[in-house]
């Protein structure tokens, strides 16, 4: 979120307002969540992003508010890519796309952690090893965990989850399960 960004920066909503010309009163919703910036102009977009030194898309990332629906089509659309590329062809884009290290940077850390997850359980069944250039991002953990909406919560949902997901807080019983 937006108010993420700013507080790792060093930067006031108030400085944001006087600097991009936007009002305090916008950014501050855009800021804590309470309004999407779907609903604001480009041009409020361009001024936001031209302040932070960013890119439009970079901007509209950070200020976009993702709702569990969002992360639930997020893991679908992998775990197709999966089925449409087989193992090691996913194992083979992850690691030439760095996509993990693009949505950790964009501070999609969810979806980061999704795919590193992915990556490192096909790694696992295929026995090839681990992607070193993972390993600061390893040691990290959502929580609480990511339960998928179908799914109620239960120590036997932990105990059928798979081991490289739960490892990164994330609950995950087939990736294989897709249409």
């Amino acid at each position: 979120m937006l108010i993420d960004y700013l507080q790792d920066n060093n930067i006031s909503i108030y400085e944001l307002s006087k600097d991009s010309g936007v009002a305090y009163s916008t950014l501050h919703n855009i800021a804590t969540g309470k309004q999407h910036i779907d609903r604001c102009s480009v041009g409020h977009l361009k001024r936001i992003a031209d302040c932070l030194s960013m890119t439009m898309d970079r901007c509209y990332e950070i200020c976009r508010v993702y709702t569990a629906n969002d992360f639930e089509i997020f893991k679908s659309n992998v775990c197709h890519d999966v089925k449409r590329r087989g193992d090691l062809g996913f194992i083979g884009y992850m690691i030439e796309s760095d996509d993990i290290m693009i949505n950790w940077k964009n501070e999609r850390k969810e979806q980061a952690m999704y795919l590193l997850s992915m990556l490192d359980y096909l790694s696992n069944i295929n026995d090839i090893p681990l992607a070193n250039r993972y390993d600061n991002i390893r040691q990290f953990r959502i929580e609480p965990p990511i339960v998928p909406l179908s799914v109620k919560m239960s120590d036997e949902t932990v105990d059928n989850s798979i081991k490289e997901f739960w490892d990164h807080g994330i609950i995950e019983g087939d990736i294989r399960d897709v249409c």
